[in-house]
């Protein structure tokens, strides 16, 4: 997990994002988060690496 710190307006705002790898079933499955504005990864962009990630490990039909 990270952030990325810009200036815009002369306000400083953060990005967060988070890598995650998954393996299962002989697959493996990158993921890469990127939420704007989103101030932490760990809090905002991991979440959404999970859930992506669980959705995959429970076979949804997620077009991955």
């Amino acid at each position: 997990t990270g952030s990325a710190e810009y200036e815009s307006g002369g306000e400083r705002k953060t990005h967060a994002w988070c890598n995650a790898i998954g393996e299962g079933d002989g697959k493996q499955l990158a993921v890469c988060v990127i939420v704007e504005d989103g101030k932490s990864g760990g809090s905002t962009a991991a979440p959404v690496a999970r859930a992506v990630l669980d959705a995959w490990w429970a076979g949804e039909d997620t077009n991955l």
